[in-house]
């Protein structure tokens, strides 16, 4: 009778190949007889647990004494239908367990297989043999997860033995200056952790103070308009167009604000414009030209607005309005100053008043 299927899914064989029989006639009669009774044995035990596993692997090893390295694996492929690796396998678990096999029969083949390979350490082994003759009914993840911890330990033993050898064939002063080496990496790496603890804080008190900020708008916002006005503002325009939307009404409440004050002359290094004329596109510096074309006849120049952002401190003057005659007076008929209107500054009593933290209009 066949052996269940999900049993049957944990045996690691391949299909038979589809190669030429193994050529018994190479061998001399008594051999080749043993070798093909031994073939037929084990062809009729492939489909059995794992004890028949142990089985398979004692009847490849024995093989293996009795026939030369190539003529053993040609065998192996041709005679028994097993393919190297699967033999391997085989083989593995008899070597690793012999006669406590049936021990093991309750575990599942892959784990047996797992437990059985030369980087499984020997002592892992033996204690779950000992747990299993004690009674005990042991988990087959938990065990894979020994295997698994049991291997990095041991790799990480090798590793460390490796590398007490390799110390001890330094010098004296090549060791003092690996370890300085060292010592000195490693405060850079404490420097380095300090500096991104104190960047996140950094960061965590910008975001909580922009949220501040953003909640303080906000109410600003909903007070002035409503919730029903607010609303309709953010579902007409998108983000693209409100980012824009503030910067334009902002400029313009500059140059509303500024209406009645008397223009002064600013001289041109005041102004906070880093470009020069041939910066601009073509559009804007046609603009200028007619611009200053039209000056020049009406001998009049409108002035600008401009806002103070510099804090007493050159350039100290940002355009809300009249780019294109800065541009004309500038770029094109090279005045040294500028008429430009200045916009007051907000009151710091109304910004207290309003909740603001800072002088920024």
């Amino acid at each position: 009778m066949g052996m269940p299927a999900s049993t049957m899914d944990l045996l690691p064989l391949d299909p038979p190949p589809a190669a030429p029989s193994f050529d018994y006639t190479a061998l001399p009669a008594d051999l080749a007889n043993r070798q093909q009774e031994r073939a037929a044995r084990i062809s009729g035990i492939l489909r059995r647990t794992v004890e028949a596993a142990g089985e398979i692997g004692q009847e490849l090893l024995a093989a293996q004494e009795e026939l030369e390295h190539g003529q053993f694996l040609l065998w192996v492929e041709r005679g028994v239908g097993l393919s190297k690796s699967s033999a391997y396998r085989f083989m593995d678990i008899a070597r690793a367990f012999g006669s406590k096999l049936p021990t093991l029969g309750t575990l599942p083949l892959t784990v047996v297989q797992k437990l059985s390979e030369k980087s499984t350490p020997a002592p892992v082994r033996a204690a779950v043999l000992r747990r299993i003759e004690a009674g005990e009914v042991v988990q087959p993840d938990k065990i894979l997860d020994e295997v698994r911890e049991a291997k990095d330990e041991a790799r990480k033993q090798i590793a460390a033995e490796k590398e007490k050898a390799r110390r001890a064939a330094l010098t004296p002063e090549q060791r003092d200056n690996e370890d300085a080496f060292r010592a000195r990496g490693q405060k850079r790496e404490e420097a380095l952790a300090r500096k991104q603890e104190r960047d996140r804080l950094k960061n965590l008190e910008e975001r909580d103070a922009n949220e501040a900020e953003a909640r303080l708008g906000a109410a600003y916002l909903l007070n002035q308009l409503g919730a029903d006005g607010v609303t309709t503002f953010f579902a007409r325009f998108d983000s693209a167009a409100r980012y824009r939307i503030f910067a334009l009404v902002q400029q313009q409440a500059h140059a509303e604000r500024a209406r009645g004050i008397e223009p002064v002359d600013v001289p041109l290094h005041q102004f906070a414009m880093s470009n020069g004329f041939e910066w601009l596109s073509p559009e804007d510096q046609d603009r200028a030209r007619d611009l200053a074309q039209q000056i020049e006849a009406d001998r009049s120049v409108e002035p600008v607005t401009v806002v103070d952002v510099g804090n007493g401190r050159a350039p100290r003057y940002e355009i809300v309005e009249g780019l294109d005659r800065y541009n004309a007076l500038r770029g094109v008929l090279d005045r040294k100053t500028i008429p430009a209107r200045i916009a007051p500054p907000v009151d710091p009593a109304a910004i207290a008043a309003f909740g603001g933290n800072d002088g920024r209009t």
